[in-house]
C-alpha cells in the first residue's frame, strides 16, 4: 500500500514539473487544482491536455503545441492544464483512456463534451492528429466562451466592441 501512495506522490511531483519540458516555455501550463482555481478566478475556459511519458503519439504531439504560433496565441484566452496519465480525474475519462488527448472544461471545471475533435476519428473524438484540428476546436469554444473585450473596434468575438 505504502508504495503504491508513494508511487503516486513520485508522478504527482514529476508532473508538475515535466509540463515545461514536455511542452515548452510559451505556454503556461498548470496542474489540475491550479488551473481549476485560475479559471473559476479568471472566467476563461480550460484546455486539459492528458498525455504519458512513454507514449509515441505524446511525443509526436508536444511539439505541436508548444512550437504553434497560432496555438500559443490562442492559449492565452485558456487556462492551459497538463496532465499525466496516471493523474487524470474520473470526470476526463470520458472517451477512454488513449494518449494524447485534449478535453474543454468550462471555468467552472465541467466537462463540455461538445467540444472535440469534429475532424477527427468519432471512436477517439479527443484524439488531436494536427495543428488544424487543435485549433478548429480552440476557436469554437472561444465563440462559446468569449473572451473579455477591451477593443473600441469591432472585433472576431463580439462583433461591435465595447463603448
Amino acid at each position: 500500500m505504502w508504495s503504491r501512495c508513494k508511487s503516486l506522490i513520485i508522478q504527482w511531483v514529476q508532473a508538475k514539473n515535466n509540463n515545461e519540458e514536455w511542452f515548452g516555455t510559451r505556454i503556461r501550463f498548470l496542474d489540475m487544482e491550479e488551473g481549476l482555481a485560475m479559471a473559476k478566478e479568471l472566467q476563461r475556459p480550460i484546455m486539459v491536455i492528458v498525455h504519458h511519458e512513454l507514449c509515441d503519439a505524446c511525443k509526436v504531439f508536444r511539439p505541436l503545441i508548444g512550437n504553434s504560433d497560432p496555438i500559443v496565441e490562442l492559449s492565452s484566452y485558456f487556462v492551459m492544464v497538463g496532465v499525466e496519465e496516471d493523474l487524470v480525474p474520473k470526470s476526463l475519462r470520458i472517451d477512454g483512456n488513449y494518449t494524447p488527448r485534449v478535453v474543454f472544461l468550462d471555468p467552472d471545471g465541467q466537462v463540455v463534451p461538445e467540444f472535440y475533435n469534429k475532424l477527427g476519428n468519432p471512436r477517439h473524438k479527443y484524439y488531436y492528429p494536427n495543428e488544424r484540428s487543435v485549433l478548429f476546436t480552440m476557436k469554437q469554444v472561444l465563440t462559446h466562451f468569449p473572451p473579455a473585450c477591451h477593443e473600441r473596434r469591432p472585433c472576431y468575438y463580439h462583433g461591435t466592441g465595447s463603448t
